[in-house]
């Protein structure tokens, strides 16, 4: 509801073409949004003037202005509606909604890939034909599985609901299925976290043997120079130890 609400607030006020689409406005909704901007400008002036917000002076030229913006945009939306391929016109005063326009998709494809596309749809908008959906999916599923055509890949299959694939009731495919599930949560995690998974951070002496594991790979160390690190390496751990100690005490 409130992606609705959004939505609708940035058509009202930058008409974007786009949300048009039945899975946002629609069609019809978009073309009044637009309409009932108009309407409202005027609306608005009339209630100022009848309340005396302003004077007539500036009411009158706020109207004027309001006259030209109203006439611009009707004017623009005429000559983009001329403008654009004569197949496209019916979508600016469509009732369709967006369940509609995912069965009606998945209908006229022709090819597999495409009508896969409606999985990446909520199952609510093609719940009336599921056990359509369903029987395609069995009448295609081994062909699937031995071809391995690009777009059924690990995601898409993950996409598809269990009760859809035939051998599903094999303790072997649900333990796949799970596996792949598991797998895909995991790595959304990680995405939306922004970073790597978690790692322990490592001590001062930790991380002073990882620099020079790394400089080794790079260069042979010669024995007196190993000798120098080891004692370094020695030292470091002696000022940690008394570190802690002084932590202790103080604590005590």
């Amino acid at each position: 509801f409130t992606m609705r609400v959004v939505m609708k607030i940035i058509t009202d006020f930058t008409g974007m073409v786009h949300f048009r689409s039945p899975t946002e406005l629609g069609g019809a909704q978009w073309t009044f949004s637009q309409v009932s901007s108009i309407i409202a400008l005027f609306i608005s002036l009339n209630l100022a003037e009848s309340r005396q917000s302003f004077s007539e002076s500036k009411l009158s030229e706020i109207r004027s202005f309001g006259y030209v913006l109203s006439g611009a945009a009707i004017f623009n939306f005429v000559v983009f509606l001329v403008s654009i391929n004569a197949g496209y016109i019916h979508t600016f005063f469509s009732l369709e909604t967006g369940g509609q326009m995912t069965i009606r998709y998945f209908r006229t494809q022709e090819t597999d890939e495409l009508k896969a596309a409606i999985f990446k749809r909520h199952h609510h908008q093609w719940q009336s034909i599921r056990n359509e959906v369903k029987e395609w999916v069995w009448a295609n599923w081994e062909k699937w599985m031995d071809e391995k055509p690009p777009w059924f890949n690990e995601k898409m299959r993950l996409r598809i609901p269990r009760d859809m694939i035939p051998n599903f009731d094999d303790q072997s495919e649900r333990d796949r299925q799970s596996k792949e599930r598991v797998k895909k949560i995991s790595k959304k995690a990680e995405r939306r976290a922004g970073r790597q998974p978690y790692k322990r951070r490592s001590s001062l002496y930790g991380r002073f043997t990882t620099a020079l594991k790394g400089k080794s790979a790079e260069r042979k160390i010669a024995p007196g120079e190993m000798k120098n690190i080891s004692e370094g390496s020695s030292i470091l751990n002696q000022r940690r130890l008394m570190a802690m100690g002084r932590r202790a005490s103080i604590s005590r």
